[in-house]
């Protein structure tokens, strides 16, 4: 195991000195560092804190074993990123690497919806980890090295055990460049705001656009976990057929779910992009966006029970025009 280990270490970290700032993480390092990390941790131990002693442990050991590769890998997990990085491919291996993609009317009607406080604490991930395939030109992030933004790709999505005991919120969104966003131990009402005080250790500043692109995400986040309740939301991974024994690739398969079989009502891609970008949306001539939200419903007897529904985002116009309004409920 820990050959491999070094190998795959070996091969992350030949890449990552490549071209920079051009090159950062990709889902496929994440693919490829998966097993190993997971043998070396999660393959042990159910417990996040555990699991992150025992890979130290091993890296450590190697290190001290004559294996200078783990030595330099075990220096990059100082840097959070690089533990988000580390971890959470260890876990999402452990979770058999589950991956949510969508389309782009689907994703932008999702970021353009409210999220009210009473319906946070029923929002609950799939998967204890799952990468998020972002379409693309829809969230971006500042890159000052390059100077342009740059799209967000994709997320890895963490829910790991705090140093309280509680399940928080983090996640990992990455770019075509050595950029990436980070938020981690997170309650969910924290997952949305970046703080101007924020501490970002290693990492360039914040700036605006970072801080409405993390809003988005986590909308996006939150509204993918909850939308995957519905039934018949969404189409399950292909069952691989047994006659085809030769593999395509050496990276582990993603089970790949697609999300969203409704027909969204409204195109909210260029309001999100006026969003992100902090312009004034455009003086519409006869419709307005009205933001999407999720709420919950009282139901059954006496009222006793609650159910989340989803209003999905619409356009409004005069009075006397007619409202495109479509309710769902994705929780019962």
């Amino acid at each position: 195991m820990l050959s491999e280990l070094g190998m795959k270490m070996a091969a992350w970290l030949r890449d990552k000195g490549r071209a920079m700032p051009e090159r950062g993480i990709t889902k496929e390092m994440l693919l490829t560092i998966g097993p190993p990390i997971w043998s070396a941790s999660y393959r042990h131990e159910t417990d996040d804190l555990a699991a992150h002693q025992r890979l130290m442990w091993a890296l450590r050991d190697a290190f001290l074993g004559g294996d200078d590769i783990a030595g330099a890998f075990l220096a990059t997990l100082e840097v959070p990123v690089e533990q988000l990085a580390t971890l959470g491919s260890g876990l999402w291996c452990d979770q058999g690497f589950p991956q949510i993609t969508l389309g782009h009317k689907y994703a932008a009607s999702l970021m353009a919806t409210k999220i009210a406080p009473s319906v946070l604490p029923y929002i609950e991930a799939p998967w204890r980890c799952f990468h998020l395939d972002i379409p693309a030109g829809l969230l971006q992030i500042e890159h000052e090295q390059l100077g342009k933004a740059v799209d967000v790709k994709g997320a890895l999505v963490m829910r790991m055990k705090h140093v309280d005991g509680s399940l928080r919120w983090g996640y990992l969104a990455y770019t075509d460049s050595s950029l990436s966003l980070h938020r981690f131990g997170m309650r969910a009402e924290k997952l949305m705001t970046i703080g101007e005080s924020e501490e970002v250790p290693f990492g360039e500043r914040l700036t605006d656009l970072d801080s409405r692109c993390a809003e988005l995400l986590a909308r996006l986040i939150f509204g993918v976990c909850m939308a995957y309740t519905e039934k018949g939301n969404v189409t399950p991974p292909k069952e691989r057929n047994p006659s085809e024994k030769k593999r395509k690739s050496d990276l582990p398969t993603c089970r790949t779910y697609i999300l969203g079989k409704d027909k969204v009502v409204s195109d909210c891609r260029e309001a999100v992009r006026d969003y992100l970008h902090g312009r004034k949306s455009r003086s519409p001539s006869v419709q307005t966006l009205v933001a999407g939200h999720w709420k919950s419903q009282a139901w059954g007897e006496h009222a006793s029970k609650r159910k989340i529904i989803w209003i999905q985002p619409y356009w409004r116009g005069p009075e006397d025009a007619p409202i495109a309004a479509n309710v769902r409920v994705v929780r019962e």
